[in-house]
């Protein structure tokens, strides 16, 4: 297996490490909220919240990418600016995606009230997730891509 480029290599970083302190910051103060007041699927919120929040992160790496990257194909580089701006929208998408949970949460199975603390099966964490989950994978495709594409 050959070694990737420095630059890919430093684009990769970059992703990696935006996406660590997004999840880190969507996290922590989530820990202190729940020990104070619980809330039902606490996991599967948390979940959803950091896919939405991931959009941020991948914001900033397109737009750093775009303005700094070393990306020699022009029609690559002039879709870094629509990618961002596609970001931030799957933001507020993902962020308004979590207002709708509860009614989801209810048409998946039956809750037993605020604390209801029953596991979901994957398929229904799938069908609940689902805006969020396609959205940050598609873009962390694009992002994966265009590190890719950076190291040459």
């Amino acid at each position: 297996m050959a070694i990737p480029p420095v630059e890919t290599t430093k684009w990769l970083a970059l992703l990696t490490a935006s996406l660590m302190l997004t999840t880190f910051g969507t996290t922590l103060p989530n820990r202190f909220k729940q020990l104070r007041s619980p809330r039902s699927h606490n996991g599967l919120r948390l979940f959803n919240e950091c896919l939405a929040h991931s959009h941020l992160a991948l914001f900033n790496y397109f737009l750093a990418l775009g303005i700094t990257g070393p990306i020699s194909h022009p029609v690559a580089k002039v879709l870094l600016l629509p990618l961002s701006v596609v970001s931030s929208y799957f933001y507020v998408s993902g962020v308004a995606a979590m207002t709708e949970l509860d009614a989801a949460l209810r048409r998946t199975h039956r809750c037993a009230g605020d604390t209801c603390q029953t596991r979901m099966g994957l398929a229904a964490v799938i069908s609940v997730s689902a805006r969020n989950l396609v959205t940050t994978v598609t873009l962390f495709g694009a992002a994966v891509y265009y590190a890719l594409t950076a190291g040459g």
